[in-house]
C-alpha cells in the first residue's frame, strides 16, 4: 500500500471535466485543479496506480492502461513518466479501486504531474463529452497510452489516483525531552527529528527557544523565563515546531512552569475581592487566564489562596486573550510592626484574615465564650500580650503564632510543679521535728 495518494479521492466520481486525447486515442487525463500534484523537495517514487470501476460480475478481468504524465510545461505535449496495465477485481463489491502495485518510478522535485487512463476492455464506465455523446465506443480498448499527450477536448472526469512514497525521509519532529514535556526557564532540553537538517528555529507554544544547537536536526535548546509585560504561551497542551529553514514539522507537547512551580486556569465565579489573589488586577482577570505560583502555595480556579508560607513571593498572571505575562507580589505570614489594639469577646467569635492581619502591636484579648481564630497573614497579637479565657478557646494559625513577646496567663504550666513542692516541704519538716523530740 502506498504511503500517500494524489488524484481522485473517491472510486465513483461523476463530476467535473478532464482532458481527452486524440480521436484515434480515446484516453483521458485528470488535469483539473485538485487532481494534479506538485512533487515535494527530494522528489517521490510512484509506487501504485489505480482506477475506480464497477467490480460487478459482468466486468471481471477487464483490463486498462493507466499512467502518469509530467504536465509542468502544459498538457499538450506532456511526457508519459510511467505506464502500467490494470485489471478489474472479482469481488462484486461495487465501484471500488482497481490497483496496480509494485511500481518504483522516480519523479524529481518541483514537477506537476497528473494521472491518465485508457478505456477498459469492457464498457463499465462511459465517459461523456460535454455535448453528452460518448467519447469512445463502448468496449473498445487502447493498447497503450501515448508517449506524448495530444490534447483535443474535454470529457467527464473518471476516478484515477496514484500512490507514492517520498524519496527522502519526511520532515518529522520525533520528540522533545523524550516525554514531550517542556518547562519555562529550562536549559538542556533535547530535541530529535528526522528528515530535517540543522535546525534554525524551534518554537514551543509560539515562544521561540534560545541557545539552539541541533546540527543534523538533533540537539539541545533552552526556554526563556517569564518577563513582565512580555507575551508567552498559556501553560498546558501546545504545538512545538522545528524547522531548518526549508523543512519543518510540528508536534503536540506539554508546556509547564518552572521546576517546583504550578499553574491553575481560572474558571467559574472569580474571587476578585481583597481576599483573593486576583484582587484589583489591571487588566481585570478573566476566566481562561492562568495564575502561576510556587508549590509552597496553592491557588484554586476561583483565585482563592491557601498556604503556610511566611514571607513574600512573586506570582505570574498570564492573560488568555493576549498571552501577556504580568508579575505581582504575594505576602503571607507575620512581618513588620503595628499599632496597639484590643479585642474583647463575650460570645462566639470566628476571625478569618487574608493579607494584613488584626491587632498588630500591643494587644490583649479576653474571652468568656467560645473563640476560634484562623489567620493567613500577619498574626492576631504581636508584642506584649495578656490572654485570659474563662470559656472554651481554640486557636488555629497559619503563619507566625499569636502573642509573640511577653505573655501571661492565670496558671503558668512551667511554675506549677516547683511551687507545689515548695509548699509541701515546710509542713513535712515541722512534722519530722515533733517526732524527733518525742523520741
Amino acid at each position: 500500500m502506498a504511503d500517500f495518494y494524489f488524484g481522485s479521492d473517491t472510486s465513483d466520481y461523476d463530476g467535473n471535466w478532464a482532458t481527452i486525447g486524440g480521436s484515434a486515442s480515446p484516453t483521458i487525463m485528470n488535469t483539473l485543479a485538485g487532481f494534479t500534484f506538485v512533487t515535494p523537495a527530494g522528489g517521490i517514487f510512484i509506487t501504485e496506480l489505480a482506477r475506480g470501476m464497477d467490480s460487478s460480475i459482468p466486468q471481471e478481468g477487464t483490463t486498462f492502461k493507466i499512467g502518469v504524465y509530467d504536465i509542468t510545461d502544459g498538457v499538450a505535449g506532456a511526457t508519459r513518466l510511467v505506464e502500467a496495465t490494470g485489471q478489474s477485481r472479482f469481488d462484486n463489491a461495487g465501484y471500488v479501486w482497481h490497483s496496480v502495485t509494485g511500481l518504483n518510478t522516480f519523479v524529481p522535485a518541483g514537477r506537476t504531474i497528473a494521472v491518465a487512463s485508457t478505456p477498459p476492455t469492457t464498457a463499465i464506465w462511459t465517459t461523456r463529452l460535454t455535448d453528452g455523446t460518448s467519447y469512445y465506443d463502448d468496449g473498445s480498448s487502447e493498447t497503450a497510452l501515448p508517449a506524448t499527450w495530444s490534447q483535443t477536448g474535454t470529457g467527464r472526469i473518471i476516478p484515477l489516483r496514484a500512490g507514492y512514497s517520498l524519496a527522502v525521509s519526511r520532515p518529522t519532529l520525533n520528540n522533545i525531552n523524550t516525554n514531550n514535556v517542556v518547562r519555562v526557564d529550562s536549559v538542556g532540553n533535547t530535541i530529535s527529528t528526522s528528515g530535517i537538517n540543522t535546525l534554525t528555529s524551534v518554537t514551543v507554544g509560539g515562544k521561540a527557544a534560545t541557545s539552539l544547537s541541533a546540527p543534523g536536526g538533533d540537539g539541545t535548546f533552552s526556554m526563556p523565563a517569564f518577563a513582565d509585560g512580555v507575551a508567552y504561551s498559556l501553560m498546558g497542551s501546545v504545538s512545538a515546531v522545528a524547522s531548518d529553514g526549508t523543512s519543518s514539522d510540528d508536534l503536540t507537547v506539554t508546556l509547564l512552569p518552572m521546576l517546583d512551580w504550578h499553574y491553575t486556569t481560572l474558571a467559574g465565579t472569580l474571587n476578585t475581592a481583597n481576599t483573593g489573589v486576583v484582587f484589583n488586577f489591571s487588566p481585570v482577570s478573566a476566566v481562561g487566564d492562568q495564575i502561576v505560583f510556587p508549590l509552597s502555595h496553592n491557588v484554586d480556579a476561583q483565585g482563592n489562596l491557601s498556604t503556610s508560607f511566611d514571607g513574600s513571593v512573586t506570582f505570574y498572571h498570564i492573560q488568555a486573550s493576549t498571552g501577556i505575562v504580568r508579575s505581582f507580589p504575594v505576602t503571607t505570614g507575620v512581618s513588620g510592626s503595628g499599632t496597639p489594639g484590643n479585642a474583647t469577646s463575650s460570645g462566639n467569635v470566628a476571625t478569618y484574615a487574608l493579607g494584613t492581619g488584626t491587632g498588630r502591636g500591643r494587644a490583649s484579648t479576653t474571652s468568656t465564650g467560645n473563640q476560634s481564630a484562623f489567620s493567613i497573614g500577619v498574626g492576631v497579637v504581636k508584642g506584649a500580650a495578656t490572654a485570659i479565657s474563662t470559656g472554651i478557646a481554640s486557636l488555629f494559625s497559619i503563619g507566625t503564632g499569636f502573642a509573640s513577646g511577653n505573655g501571661q496567663s492565670p496558671a503558668p504550666e512551667g511554675n506549677f510543679l516547683p511551687s507545689f513542692i515548695n509548699k509541701m516541704v515546710k509542713p513535712f519538716k515541722r512534722s519530722m521535728r515533733k517526732l524527733f523530740r518525742k523520741r
